[in-house]
């Protein structure tokens, strides 16, 4: 496994992470049974949200390696096998099952995994997102932290009035 998680990697493993959600925030949509437009629209904006973060991640790596001379590295496929694992062990035990439930139009079992991945993915974040160099980079990081606890509170408040 991965000796130490560097800046680099970490914003490696947080694109992974919030492509990963999108697939599963729009597969989930076009599941969604079409009388709970609330859902639906809740997890269009949540893969739309998780677009911006896999480029705000995205734009923060390309400035962090320019500031240091260096082009974006390419991945091997072990380190690529280790981020999927890193993933797997951290955020989402059982990718193919959280894409199936998605799959299956089961709602309140979608807004429930989503909580909870909403829930570990700013845990993942909150625990090895490289400091901030700069204020700019700071406010970045925070208000990408900041949307993923509102996503979680999004998710939980659309399952009270689901369930109620």
């Amino acid at each position: 496994m991965m000796a130490r998680m560097n800046g680099v990697l970490a914003l490696q493993i947080g694109m992974e992470l919030e492509s990963t959600g999108q697939l599963f925030y729009e597969l989930a949509a076009s599941s969604c049974p079409r009388q709970l437009t609330q859902i639906e629209t809740l997890l269009v904006r949540l893969a739309k949200d998780e677009e911006d973060h896999y480029r705000t991640f995205e734009d923060l790596l390309a400035k962090h390696l320019a500031q240091a001379g260096q082009c974006v590295p390419s991945l091997s496929d072990e380190t690529k096998q280790e981020i999927q694992q890193l993933i797997r062990e951290r955020i989402v035990p059982d990718p193919a099952a959280a894409m199936a439930t998605a799959r299956k139009g089961d709602m309140l079992a979608v807004l429930d995994l989503a909580i909870e991945l909403e829930r570990r993915t700013r845990e993942f974040y909150t625990e090895n997102l490289p400091p901030a160099t700069d204020e700019a980079d700071l406010a970045v990081v925070q208000k990408i932290l900041d949307e993923e606890k509102q996503h979680e509170q999004d998710l939980k408040d659309t399952r009270r009035s689901v369930s109620a």
